[in-house]
């Protein structure tokens, strides 16, 4: 899929804290990887800059569509997605499928408006 390497904006809309913590001021990352799939895709993004919420290292996030007929595709048209967020560690970037979220039980996730930059 055409989408790594693209630069996008997330706008965080929930947590309120850290919304608040960012002066609600978008939060510039680059797509790593995006997949197609029945679910309307996924992102995997990359922070331009890290920041560190209730004790954890935030760097890396999936973005999943929240809304059925939506796809990762509208942001190669300008367009935007509402997705949720979900923080991933280095570590998962490894794995056979870093958007698999399966194994994620709580932490920090969002949900938050991607669009291009």
């Amino acid at each position: 899929m055409g989408l790594s390497g693209t630069n996008v904006l997330i706008k965080l809309s929930d947590p309120w804290d850290l919304g608040e913590s960012f002066g609600w001021e978008p939060v510039p990352a680059v797509i790593v990887a995006a997949r197609k799939d029945e679910g309307g895709g996924a992102l995997l993004m990359r922070i331009d800059r890290p920041f560190v919420y209730k004790d954890v290292r935030c760097e890396y996030f999936v973005a999943r569509p929240r809304y059925d007929g939506t796809t990762v595709d509208s942001l190669t048209t300008g367009g935007s997605i509402l997705c949720g967020i979900t923080r991933v560690p280095v570590d998962r970037l490894e794995a056979d499928d870093p958007f698999d979220l399966s194994w994620w039980r709580g932490g920090v996730a969002g949900i938050g408006e991607v669009e291009p930059r």
